[in-house]
């Protein structure tokens, strides 16, 4: 894997707003002569707040070949900008992702029951080339109305439990599982916060924890340590620490998973971490955890590394380089 791809999947963040921006700006790049923003349907349709949604969490006991049928069901009896985003039937043309990203967007709070069921249902519809869209584009969709999901509240649709079914099906592709387990952590942080009831899902955290041959192990880790550094009472560090430590050393395990240990013992303090970081620096076949490892490094004042580090900092790779540079400025000045 390249370092850039490394990159790319560690530093995905909740709501996708770096893709998208990645996305809409690739397209633009590649049509100069399109200088207006793509234009929307009005959205007349005209609906009084309507009481929590139920069914938009019963899309899950639903098979993945059933999923579109049911979001077409649905869109039948909704016009506006929601079905110009949904309806994956109708090719919206060289704006395809555009039109439909930023409907999305627009969305007004107070949506249907129908509306909310359909945004649930659509994040169960499976990828295929004939939608037009890249997979890159069609999981950035996905992650926007997962964000829409989150701000229509709890009161309107259990988000929880559609993050939590989405995360367990193995039908849905690694990306989306991966961004439904950062929604389910981000769910459970804000409850904190708000004092709302949203219940942390211990079997939903041991189930990714434990699937360490894809992401999401590492992105359930840095969950966990947030959530140790927000509750330790309920989330000892020691117990987090410890399981960081379990993934830093598994061979077996992708890289970006060891990269997110490496960044959690560091957050959590424990210097059990120098010896891999220092370690890590060593030869040059540069990684995305040689840019961990100098973070490492550069949070633990390891001012032994320093020779490692300046040879680092003189790489012809730019984000090892640059780091390395970073770090080295941070251990001269101690």
């Amino acid at each position: 894997m390249k370092i850039s791809q490394s990159i790319l999947i560690f530093c995905a963040f909740v709501f996708g707003c770096g893709i998208t921006a990645f996305l809409m700006q690739r397209s633009q790049q590649a049509v100069p002569d399109v200088l207006e923003a793509p234009a929307l349907v009005e959205d007349d349709s005209k609906s009084e707040m309507p009481a929590p949604v139920q069914s938009a969490t019963e899309q899950p006991s639903l098979s993945i070949d059933e999923a579109q049928v049911k979001l077409d069901e649905t869109l039948i009896g909704i016009e506006g900008n929601l079905k110009r985003a949904l309806d994956l039937s109708v090719d919206l043309g060289r704006n395809n992702y555009e039109d439909r990203f930023l409907a999305i967007t627009r969305l007004r709070e107070d949506l249907s029951d129908a509306e909310v069921t359909a945004l649930a249902q659509f994040l169960y519809v499976p990828y295929s080339e004939q939608q037009g869209l890249s997979l890159l584009e069609f999981n950035a969709l996905k992650n926007e109305v997962m964000g829409k999901l989150v701000s229509l509240g709890s009161d309107r649709v259990d988000a929880a439990s559609v993050f939590s079914s989405m995360a367990r099906s193995k039908d849905l592709d690694d990306l989306i599982r991966d961004y439904s387990i950062q929604f389910s952590y981000h769910l459970y942080e804000e409850s904190l916060l708000e004092q709302e009831d949203v219940p942390y899902d211990r079997t939903l955290a041991d189930m990714a924890l434990n699937e360490r041959e894809t992401t999401l192990a590492g992105t359930a880790l840095l969950g966990e340590v947030r959530l140790s550094e927000a509750n330790p009472g309920s989330f000892p560090s020691e117990k987090v620490a410890s399981t960081a430590w379990s993934l830093l050393n598994d061979p077996q395990t992708l890289e970006v998973n060891r990269v997110s240990a490496m960044t959690s013992l560091t957050r959590l303090g424990d210097n059990r971490v120098l010896p891999k970081a220092r370690e890590a620096l060593a030869g040059s076949n540069y990684s995305v955890m040689t840019i961990a490892a100098l973070g490492s490094i550069r949070e633990f004042g390891d001012t032994l590394s320093i020779p490692e580090v300046r040879r680092i900092a003189a790489s012809t790779n730019p984000s090892v380089s640059r780091a390395a540079r970073f770090t080295l400025k941070h251990l001269e000045s101690l």
